[in-house]
């Protein structure tokens, strides 16, 4: 017992130490003299001695501890801890328990041992727990034993659901075989290897809990046992759909590109800096006559034009010299238009773009370029030199004045024809605005259009000004202008347009305008005559023609009808009834009834007034609407029997005002009924004899408007 490799110790009933083996030296270090009759309690550590008490009481009451305990020991001399795996049972004298003695193993050393595992377990999983990766363990089977809390960022489910799930339901069937046959492929290889797990990285396509899939890319070794033989699978396993996705877009890029360069109208082409051709785009058929194969077993400097050479070889050179100091990346391009020769011998210009490819050092490996036909533009350029010299040899001899303003409408350009038209020489009006050489009335009304003109973007046409002659004199002039915009087409830069000399012209036409009210009145006068001539044959309707054009012309300013419809109306009211010159006086003043001859005679007349009005030269269809004035909707009228919309529309007004001033008025035959039975007469004939717009006008005319026949500004009484 005192070789023992453990402690043996003994403690009395009252808790001190009685014995402890040599053995206790050898491990900790101290003579075990020197404990004998100190309290056990002070060498345990104070964490451990209420459980160590509780058994200690139970040994002393005779039951022996089969369950070994481990607790810590201090060492009064040092204050170490150690960790002792005890036995106790209790120490008998005789048949009396006078104390208790068991074994002392110090197990410091695996306690510690385990405590590290644990850490790093602890660590581990601490780690595999707040991984963005997925960290997996399974069987020889792929049953899943653990997987990191990462998983359902990864896929939406849960840990629980991911254990459980099959192989199938994980991932995608291509990549379940893919998965297997890797698995296969490394156990038989080398199974988990001699210089530690084998592990292999593998592209897996995973299903997601909402039914879509996710690249992975998957890291998967073996895990031997202690035999050397494959235990477990272990996986880490990382998302990589968005460098999937980046890649397939590269893919889709670069095929889109070369497609691009496959099917664009501008020559790609690529060389090494010997200008030895490593690509060429097939449009160089069309630039240039030869196949892309012709082309690639030349170089493209044999194409350029012999004047075009000189310039190519600088700029290449320059390039070539400066490139070398730059820094990675891009380099910038040169730009310059030369002439190629074309396999048939015709010459073509070419805008030609010229940049480096530069490997990873930044060192330029390969030039790229890109050739565009510009013979077009270049013809067009020309062309518009010669247009802009033609044109300017038009602004210079027209008669009309050109100018162009800025958005505060300052002249920055006026033609030499100001001086003709208004005595002032081009640089006298330069930088100043149109209104300093205006009258004050066009300075403030051309203001407002030009203002309003730059507020809209809106061009402006025929604006008529008066501008002052150097002289004094006033020059009317007629304006049109057209804003141009700044780069973006929004904002209005200034205006620019012509001014036309309309002095003469003006005066013309106000010369034309008395002549034409002259005839005019004459008109006027000639069918007051004729009106008058008419009724000083029948003294009862006296008035009547004057009435009827009163009614009607307000009836069509009613229904809104254009002011040279309402002077047709006007004109063909004077003259509706001019017919019945031909009708004998007799009939006309009959104060009883006519027999249907006198009234057969009285119906010629419409026919009679267009007979000496159709071949009178008015600016209007007068003869027509006198002629269909006696017309009903409903086809019962004369003298044609029209119906609806046949019936010209002022010949329909003509109508309604004919028979509401006829019934109004004293006749022959009748008293005058007044215009109350007159109105009751078109209402209950709307839409029958009369048309239903023109009876809605008419009403609104009496009741409204307070229309009084005979009293053009004066309001009817009658409601």
């Amino acid at each position: 017992m005192e070789n023992a490799g453990a402690v043996m110790f003994s403690v009395a009933a009252d808790g001190s130490i009685s014995y402890l083996s040599p053995a206790f030296e050898s491990i900790f270090g101290r003579d075990p003299s020197e404990l004998i009759g100190q309290p056990f309690a002070s060498c345990v550590h104070p964490e451990d001695l209420p459980e160590i008490a509780k058994r200690a009481a139970r040994v002393l009451t005779g039951v022996p501890d089969t369950d070994p305990m481990e607790w810590r020991v201090v060492l009064p001399w040092s204050g170490e801890l150690r960790w002792v795996r005890v036995y106790s049972q209790p120490a008998l004298k005789g048949t009396s328990i006078v104390g208790l003695q068991g074994i002392m193993v110090d197990v410091t050393q695996r306690k510690q041992a385990d405590e590290a595992i644990c850490e790093s377990e602890r660590r581990y999983r601490l780690l595999a727990e707040n991984s963005t990766d997925v960290i997996w363990t399974t069987d020889l089977n792929l049953r899943a034993t653990y997987i990191s809390p990462s998983i359902t960022r990864l896929t939406g489910l849960s840990m629980e659901q991911a254990i459980r799930a099959t192989l199938d339901e994980a991932f995608t069937p291509a990549s379940a075989r893919i998965m297997l046959d890797t698995l296969k492929t490394m156990a038989n290889r080398d199974g988990c290897g001699q210089n530690g797990p084998a592990s292999e990285v593998i592209e897996l396509e995973m299903k997601s809990k909402d039914g879509s899939t996710i690249w992975t890319e998957t890291t998967i070794a073996l895990i031997p046992a202690q035999g050397g033989q494959p235990d477990c699978i272990l996986g880490v396993t990382r998302d990589i759909t968005h460098r999937i996705l980046a890649e397939e877009a590269l893919r889709e890029s670069e095929k889109r590109y070369r497609l691009l360069a496959e099917n664009a109208t501008d020559m790609i082409w690529v060389t090494d800096l010997n200008l030895k051709p490593t690509y060429i785009s097939p449009s160089v058929s069309r630039l240039l006559g030869y196949s892309a194969e012709e082309a690639m077993v030349g170089t493209l400097e044999t194409a350029v034009a012999p004047a075009s050479v000189g310039r190519a070889t600088k700029a290449f050179a320059q390039a070539m010299a400066t490139t070398k100091d730059e820094p990675a990346g891009p380099s910038p391009s040169q730009r310059l238009e030369l002439e190629f020769v074309r396999k048939d011998g015709s010459a073509i210009w070419l805008d030609t773009t010229v940049g480096f490819i530069r490997d990873a050092e930044g060192q330029p490996v390969e030039i790229m370029g890109v050739l565009r036909d510009i013979t077009e533009r270049r013809e067009a350029e020309k062309a518009l030199r010669v247009s802009e010299e033609r044109f300017r040899h038009l602004i210079d001899t027209t008669s009309d004045w050109v100018w162009e303003t800025d958005e505060k409408s300052v002249y920055t350009y006026v033609s030499p024809r100001i001086h003709e038209i208004l005595g002032y020489l081009p640089e006298e009006v330069l930088g100043r605005i149109p209104s300093v050489i205006m009258s004050s009335r066009s300075a403030g009304r051309m203001a407002k259009v030009f203002g309003s003109a730059v507020t809209s973007g809106m061009p402006f046409t025929f604006v008529e000004v008066t501008f002052m002659h150097k002289d004094g004199h006033q020059v009317t002039v007629e304006i049109s202008g057209v804003p141009f915009f700044d780069e973006g087409g929004t904002v209005v830069r200034g205006y620019r347009g012509i001014a036309r000399d309309i002095t003469q012209r003006k005066l013309a036409e106000e010369q034309v305008q008395q002549s034409y009210q002259n005839l005019q009145r004459m008109l006027e006068g000639t069918i007051q005559a004729i009106t008058m001539m008419v009724e000083t044959r029948d003294l009862y309707t006296a008035g009547h023609q004057q009435r009827v054009t009163q009614l009607a012309c307000a009836i069509a300013q009613e229904m809104g009808l254009s002011n040279e419809r309402i002077q047709m109306i006007h004109m063909a009211g004077r003259l509706h009834d001019l017919g019945k010159i031909f009708i004998p006086i007799e009939i006309l003043s009959k104060p009883g009834q006519l027999n249907e001859m006198e009234l057969a005679i009285i119906k010629t007349h419409p026919r009679a007034s267009f007979d000496i009005l159709k071949n009178i030269e008015f600016p209007w269809p007068v003869a027509d609407v006198v002629l269909q004035h006696h017309e009903r909707v409903n086809g019962s009228g004369y003298p044609s029997g029209l119906r609806g919309e046949d019936i010209l529309l002022e010949a329909r007004i003509l109508a309604v005002s004919d028979v509401v001033e006829a019934m109004s008025s004293h006749r022959p035959y009748r008293p005058a009924l007044g215009v109350e039975k007159a109105l009751k007469e078109i209402v209950q004939n709307k839409g029958i004899l009369y048309d239903p717009d023109v009876v809605s006008a008419c009403l609104r005319v009496f009741w409204e408007k307070h229309l009084v026949l005979g009293e053009e500004s004066a309001e009817a009484s009658v409601r």
